[in-house]
């Protein structure tokens, strides 16, 4: 093994030691699901690089998230985890737990924990209250319920009624965003002054 996987492994390893004692000791705050930018960098750092969308998503209610998909998340108590993974690939995890899929499917009542899954053409549905999920990849989301969501560091915006579409941020929208945000720190700048 060389050095720089020695040096991995051995950070891995402390990072579960120091997760599992934090269980152990019942902290009482569980965790936030990795971040979206950290997710699809992880997604990506086992296959070639493509281009994916960034989704976070907090609130209560149904969040469906369907797709070429990477996903971390957060169920507090006694949620839901409904799986169809359509393309024969999907690893779902809940609280360190692989989930037995029988014919594609599978189904976690009382789910609560840390949640890990990805496929290449996965369906993940997750019911509940204080439900935060961060998503890297490319298909759609629906939300139902009350929330907050941020799609491909974009603003902070209310649960919408139709479909997110999930694809990457395209340059113009990139530039779009950044000449926005530069034209409102100049604002503040300039009342200030």
């Amino acid at each position: 093994m060389t050095a720089p996987r020695r040096t991995l492994a051995a950070i891995a390893a402390s990072a579960a030691l120091a997760a599992a004692a934090g269980v152990a000791a019942g902290a009482d705050k569980a965790p936030a699901p990795m971040p979206a930018e950290r997710l699809a960098h992880s997604a990506h750092a086992v296959r070639p690089a493509v281009a994916s969308a960034l989704l976070e998503v907090r609130g209560s209610g149904n969040i469906v998230v369907q797709g070429r998909v990477a996903v971390s998340a957060h169920l507090p108590a006694r949620g839901v985890l409904r799986v169809v993974d359509r393309g024969g690939d999907a690893a779902v995890y809940v609280s360190g737990s692989e989930v037995p899929l029988r014919a594609g499917r599978g189904l976690v009542r009382r789910a609560n924990g840390i949640v890990f899954a990805s496929g290449s053409n996965v369906t993940l549905q997750f019911t509940g209250v204080r439900v935060a999920v961060s998503a890297a990849g490319v298909g759609r989301a629906n939300l139902r319920g009350a929330g907050r969501y941020r799609l491909n560091l974009g603003p902070s915006l209310q649960w919408p009624r139709a479909a997110l579409r999930l694809a990457p941020a395209t340059r113009g929208a990139d530039r779009a965003r950044a000449g926005a945000a530069a034209l409102s720190r100049g604002a503040a700048i300039a009342r200030r002054g």
